[in-house]
C-alpha cells in the first residue's frame, strides 16, 4: 500500500490537496504570516503550516548570491503515527540540487524538471523528522526566487488520504548592491541609500550621519579622542570608578571620563587633646585632573567611628580648608572622630579619612555658664520673682561686651532646655567681614539648646539688663551662611528678644537635626545702608504657644 500511496504522492509532481475550512486552520495561516514576519528580521525565509497532529517548518537563508550553495532546513513534528510521509520540493529554475543530510534523512523517490520527492518507508511514529538539504544557485541568477514545497501524509490504511500541509513558498530575495555602495542588501540596513549602510544602534540613522553611533550617550568623537570605541556600548560601565555609570553620569551633566579629587589630607586635630571650638584643617584640593578646582568641601564630626549619627554636617563653598567648630556643639571629655570631603567644580565629591581627638576638661563653668561671667545671686533678670540662679529654665550672665546682664530663658522648660550659654566678643572670634554689622553694642550671646527630638523647635526669650538701641537688628553667624540679620520680636521697653529656633534649620550652626542647637547670635547696629532696607514683618499669632511671635524676616 505504501508504494501505490508513494505514485499517488509524488509521479504527477503536483496533487491537488484536499480542501477544508476550519478555525483551526485559520489560526494556523495566521501564526504562518507572523512567523515569517518575526523570521525575516533574523534573515531567514520561513515557510510553516499546521493541521491537526502534524507541523511543518521550512527554512531558507532570505538571501542568496550566485554560485552560492544554499542550506534550507524542514522540520516535520508528528504527533500520532502515520502510516505514509513524504515531501515534493519544486526549486527556481536551473537551480540545483545537491545533497541532503540529517538525522531524519528521507528517501529520493525522484529528481525531474526541478522537482525533488523525498519519502520516510516505514511507519512514521510521533516524533520530529528533521534534514536537511542544500541546492546551488546558478552563476547568472540575479532575482529573487521562490521554493515551494509540499508535505503530505496519510493517517492509516483503510482510506488513502492525502492532505497539503506545507503549501507555503519561501522567497529567496537575491543578494544584489541595490544602492551601489558595495555593500549587498544582505549587509545593509539602508539598501537605497548609498551614503549609508550600518546602524549600530538601530536607532534608524545611519551611522555616517548619526554623532553617536553605539547610542551610549557619548558623541563618537569624544570616545575616539579618548581611546573608547565608538561602536560599543558603554553607558553601564564607570570610565572613572566613581561609583557612577556613565548614563547617569550624563543624566546628572558630569562629565563621564571626570575622576574623583584626591582624598584630602587631615592636618589637625588627630589624635591630640583639643579645645572644645577646635579648627578642623586639610591640605589643599587635589586632583587627577589638572582643569578641575576646589568647589566646597563637606565636614563631618560624629561619637562614632562608623558616623552612623552626626553631631555636625557643613557643606561650605567659602571655608574650604579650615573650619572653626561652633561652641558649646562639642562635650568635655569625649572622643571625637571627623572626616571632610573635597568637591570639585562638577560637585563631584572624594572620598575620605577619618581622624579623631579628645577633648579637654572643662573646669571653668557653673551650672552652664562661665565662672567668670556668672551673675550675682541677687539677679532676676525676667522678673519672674526667683533669682535666676536658682532656676534650670534660664541662664544668666554678665556680658564681656558693653556691660549689661544677660539671660536666655526656656519658655517650654519640659520640651526643651537651655543647657549652656555664655557672652562672647565677636571681634576676637570672627574673622568674616561680608553683611558684618557696623557695631555689636552687647557682644553676641553663644548658648546651647537641648530639644526633646531631632528637629523640634524652641521658643526662648533673652533678656538685657539695658534697653537695645532704636535701630537694633539681630545678628547671627555660622561658617556656612555668614553673617545674617533678622528683624527681632522686641518689648515695648526693648529689653526683652523672642527667638524661635528650629534644630537642624536656621539658627542652628551644627548642620544636622540631633536634638542639639547652637547658635551665636546677638543684637547689632547695621550700616545706613543696611538700616534703609528694612522692612517690618507682620506679627502672627503662635496658637500653641499662646503668644505673638515676628515671623523672622532674613534682611539681605
Amino acid at each position: 500500500m505504501f508504494v501505490h500511496f508513494k505514485l499517488i504522492l509524488f509521479a504527477f509532481g503536483a496533487v491537488t490537496p484536499v480542501h477544508y475550512c476550519s478555525e483551526e486552520n485559520m489560526k494556523s495561516l495566521l501564526n504562518s504570516v507572523v512567523y515569517a514576519m518575526v523570521m525575516s528580521m533574523l534573515h531567514i525565509s520561513i515557510g510553516y503550516a499546521e493541521t491537526s497532529g502534524v507541523t511543518a517548518i521550512h527554512k531558507a537563508p532570505a538571501f542568496y548570491s550566485a554560485n552560492q550553495l544554499i542550506t534550507v532546513t524542514t522540520d516535520i513534528i508528528c504527533d500520532y503515527t502515520l502510516t505514509a510521509l513524504g515531501m515534493s520540493v519544486t526549486l527556481p529554475t536551473d537551480w540545483t540540487f545537491e545533497r541532503t543530510s540529517g538525522a531524519n534523512v528521507p528517501e529520493i523517490t525522484k529528481v525531474e524538471n526541478n522537482i525533488i520527492s523525498f519519502a520516510w518507508q516505514d511507519n512514521m511514529f510521533p516524533k520530529n523528522y528533521t534534514f536537511s538539504y542544500d541546492i546551488t544557485a546558478p552563476s547568472y541568477a540575479k532575482s529573487d526566487q521562490v521554493i515551494r514545497a509540499k508535505v503530505l501524509y496519510r493517517e492509516g490504511a483503510s482510506e488513502e488520504k492525502e492532505i497539503l500541509v506545507l503549501p507555503y513558498a519561501l522567497l529567496i530575495q537575491a543578494d544584489v548592491d541595490q544602492d551601489g555602495d558595495d555593500y549587498p542588501n544582505s549587509q545593509d540596513a539602508f539598501p537605497d541609500d548609498p551614503n549609508e549602510w550600518l546602524d549600530t544602534d538601530g536607532d534608524n540613522i545611519g551611522d555616517n550621519a548619526d554623532t553617536d553611533d553605539d547610542g551610549d550617550g557619548m558623541l563618537d568623537a569624544w570616545e575616539i579622542a579618548h581611546g573608547f570605541d565608538p561602536l560599543e556600548n558603554n553607558s553601564n560601565d564607570d570610565f572613572d570608578n566613581d561609583g557612577i555609570i556613565n548614563s547617569e553620569e550624563i543624566e546628572n551633566g558630569t562629565p563621564v571620563y571626570n575622576f574623583r579629587p584626591d582624598i584630602p589630607i587631615l592636618i589637625s586635630p588627630i589624635g591630640q587633646e583639643t579645645q572644645l571650638t577646635p579648627t578642623l584643617k586639610t591640605e589643599p584640593f587635589a586632583d587627577a585632573n589638572e582643569t578641575d578646582t576646589h568647589y566646597a568641601t563637606e565636614w563631618q564630626i560624629s561619637k562614632q567611628s562608623s558616623f552612623d549619627v552626626l553631631i555636625y554636617k557643613q557643606y561650605t563653598t567659602n571655608n574650604l580648608l579650615e573650619l572653626e567648630i561652633p561652641t558649646f556643639l562639642l562635650e568635655p571629655d569625649q572622643t571625637y572622630y571627623w572626616r571632610a570631603s573635597h568637591y570639585d567644580n562638577y560637585i563631584e565629591s572624594s572620598l575620605s579619612e577619618i581622624a579623631q581627638f579628645q577633648t579637654v576638661t572643662q573646669n571653668n563653668y557653673d551650672n552652664g555658664v562661665p565662672i567668670d561671667q556668672k551673675v550675682p545671686d541677687d539677679v532676676d533678670l525676667d522678673k519672674d520673682g526667683t533669682y535666676d540662679n536658682l532656676q534650670d529654665s534660664i541662664k544668666s550672665l554678665s556680658s564681656i561686651v558693653g556691660d549689661v546682664q544677660i539671660g536666655m530663658r526656656s519658655e517650654s522648660p519640659d520640651q526643651y532646655t537651655v543647657a549652656m550659654a555664655s557672652s562672647i566678643d565677636p571681634e576676637q572670634r570672627i574673622d568674616e567681614t561680608f553683611n558684618r554689622p557696623a557695631r555689636l553694642p552687647f557682644g553676641m550671646l553663644a548658648f546651647k539648646l537641648n530639644v526633646a527630638n531631632p528637629g523640634d523647635i524652641a521658643i526662648v526669650t533673652v533678656h538685657y539688663s539695658s534697653p537695645l538701641p532704636e535701630n537694633t537688628l539681630w545678628y547671627t553667624y555660622d561658617s556656612l551662611n555668614g553673617w545674617q540679620s533678622y528683624m527681632p520680636q522686641l518689648s515695648t521697653n526693648r529689653t526683652i528678644v523672642t527667638l524661635i529656633l528650629k534644630d537642624g534649620g536656621k539658627g542652628d550652626a551644627d548642620g544636622v537635626a540631633n536634638g542639639i542647637i547652637v547658635d551665636p547670635s546677638g543684637p547689632g547696629i547695621p550700616d545706613s545702608e543696611s538700616s534703609d532696607s528694612i522692612s517690618i514683618p507682620e506679627l502672627v499669632n503662635d496658637v500653641d504657644n499662646g503668644s505673638c511671635f515676628i515671623n523672622s524676616l532674613l534682611v539681605k
